[in-house]
């Protein structure tokens, strides 16, 4: 059996509400959780670990009454009783069931079912409002699938199950202690940070990343190949979106970098408002601003995920070449590319980092973010924790190199005056890949210092 990893809060949290619902509280939840990240591992873990049978049923894209047939069978099977008909009475017999004894219910892929059939919800809804009348009702219905927007709108208001969810999980990729877990004592904490670069925070793409053999040979073997995973799990992820090959476009943007709206319209030709927020409902983009400026002026937009980042920045350009058989010649070329990218990746989980000592009270308590002048290369802080008071109380730069030295060190001093009294007199951080020249320490004695290793503890 696969290792459980992670995830302590969501099973945690599945596990009370099924308790609940065994002791006669009804209850409806809904798994969010984009295409790849467990969910599915997650739910069968937590079913397999009660002491009630319990109906799991991965739903397709087939006919209604199909859907209906395959479930009701499966059903009867678990419950050993008569259960038969349209959903509508499917639902009824769930109900008078569970009115005698405890009946778990688990629907994977449900979007499938909503999509198919426009009265499906409302058929849910109608059954489960008669279970909270007449009684206990030992039933404990979970709906879960990686069409987020689907499920958001049917619990969103005007919605069908508007206000009659008692649980809603949203499960995210693995964070960078996770995945170094999952790699296992042959990843380095350097490995780790590469892997979660190019993979995410994916089990399934983590699981085919070779902790030792180098990030590039990585590379040219699963996302230099046509069929390799890095090469092709993008256009699975995408499906999920209302409008993929729309949505897409706008995705592509940000993911070279495109990061304000006027530039993601101006490169779309048309506005991409609605794109952006159901991307940002989704998930897979997050809106960001200077810490302690909420200006609209100052609003940006970065992909929120980082397997995306990747494949938008190395693969996408070169999926002709890919396709052909060229990938390797085509994805060295870009090497520079992945440099920046990861890089790019370190800055963020530098954040990550942060934000989990924050939690642990490691650090500061306060909003971690980032801070940077509205002209590039003006000045810019890595990390920032910010208390709401006029003065900073962390502030930090995040470098993935072998050595931080002298001169990287001028240069965040120069960026704390650009930020003016607020950033002086704060304590100072750095996250680093490598070692810190003795110059460096010598200049703070307060000075925070975190290495990758640090970076794939929980926070403690």
């Amino acid at each position: 059996m696969t290792n459980f990893i992670g995830r302590i809060e969501e099973r945690l949290q599945l596990q009370q509400s099924i308790a609940k619902a065994i002791e006669g509280d009804p209850q409806l939840v809904v798994l969010f959780g984009r295409r790849r990240v467990g969910k599915t591992f997650l739910l069968r873990r937590v079913l397999d670990e009660i002491s009630v049978p319990a109906i799991y049923f991965a739903a397709l894209r087939g006919r209604p009454n199909e859907e209906a047939g395959r479930f009701a069978a499966e059903a009867a099977r678990v419950l050993a009783t008569e259960i038969s008909g349209d959903w509508i009475q499917i639902f009824r017999s769930l109900i008078e069931v569970a009115r005698t004894q405890p009946v778990v219910v688990a629907i994977d892929e449900a979007p499938y079912l909503i999509d198919e059939d426009d009265s499906w919800t409302s058929s849910l809804q109608h059954a489960w409002d008669e279970a909270q009348r007449n009684g206990p009702c030992n039933l404990w219905f979970c709906l879960t699938g990686s069409a987020i927007t689907t499920l958001t709108h049917v619990i969103s208001s005007g919605g069908p199950l508007f206000g009659r969810t008692t649980k809603q999980l949203r499960l995210n990729p693995f964070d960078l202690p996770m995945c170094h877990e999952l790699l296992g004592a042959e990843s380095t904490p350097r490995t780790s940070i590469e892997a979660l670069a190019a993979c995410g925070g994916y089990p399934l793409l983590l699981r085919q990343w070779n902790p030792l053999v180098s990030a590039q040979d990585n590379i040219f073997e699963l996302a230099g190949k046509p069929l390799g995973p890095l090469a092709s799990d993008a256009n699975a992820l995408l499906l999920d979106l209302p409008d993929p090959t729309g949505y897409r476009r706008v995705l592509s943007s940000i993911g070279r970098r495109r990061s304000k709206r006027n530039e993601i319209n101006s490169e779309l030709g048309q506005r991409a408002d609605r794109a952006l927020n159901v991307l940002e409902q989704t998930g897979l983009i997050q809106r960001v601003q200077p810490i302690d400026d909420k200006s609209p002026k100052a609003l940006t937009y970065r992909l929120d995920d980082h397997y995306l980042s990747f494949w938008f920045l190395l693969v996408d350009p070169n999926q002709q070449e890919i396709d052909s058989g060229q990938g390797d010649s085509a994805l060295r070329r870009r090497l520079e590319v992945w440099n920046h990218h990861v890089e790019s990746v370190f800055e963020h989980e530098a954040r990550q980092h942060a934000m989990r000592l924050v939690g642990t009270g490691g650090l500061p308590t306060g909003v971690v973010g980032r801070w940077w002048t509205d002209r590039p290369k003006q000045g810019e802080l890595d990390v920032v924790i910010s208390d709401a008071q006029p003065m900073w109380s962390v502030v930090g730069e995040a470098k993935f190199k072998d050595r931080f030295g002298i001169t990287d060190w001028r240069k965040f001093m120069s960026n704390l005056e650009t930020a003016g009294p607020r950033a002086r007199e704060s304590q100072r951080a750095i996250w680093s890949r490598g070692s810190i020249d003795e110059s460096v320490l010598s200049l703070d004695s307060k000075l925070l210092v975190f290495g990758p290793q640090d970076m794939v503890s929980s926070g403690q």
